[in-house]
């Protein structure tokens, strides 16, 4: 994952998808600024971001030298997206520990729903 790479590099070389695909695929993908990409879990558009659902969106940033993931509400103005003010920024301490906790919250999950 992006996070888990070399903070000197830049988003085309550490980025690599789950299926397998190079950063030179991403790259090729890239350089074709007119092709649209399928809107469907795991594939990112062209801005850079991932829609979980609706107009919550997540994306990867970088302030100074840090690098965060952002998990945020997306709102429309314009005929763009633009970010709004609901959401959470987590550092990759933060994104590590959410990552490694994923199997309990959803073990809690579905012990308050009954499943």
């Amino acid at each position: 994952l992006l996070l888990n790479s070399g903070m000197g590099k830049s988003k085309a070389e550490v980025s690599s998808s789950d299926d397998g695909s190079s950063s030179s695929d991403n790259e090729a993908q890239e350089e074709q600024p007119n092709a649209k990409k399928a809107k469907t879990v795991g594939d990112w558009d062209s801005d850079g971001r991932l829609d979980l659902t609706g107009k919550k969106m997540v994306s990867i940033g970088q302030f100074k030298q840090a690098i965060y993931v952002d998990i945020r509400e997306y709102y429309e103005k314009d005929g763009a997206m633009m970010p709004g003010k609901k959401g959470i920024t987590l550092n990759r301490e933060q994104w590590a520990k959410l990552k490694a906790s994923v199997d309990e919250v959803t073990d809690k999950l579905h012990a308050k729903i009954g499943i």
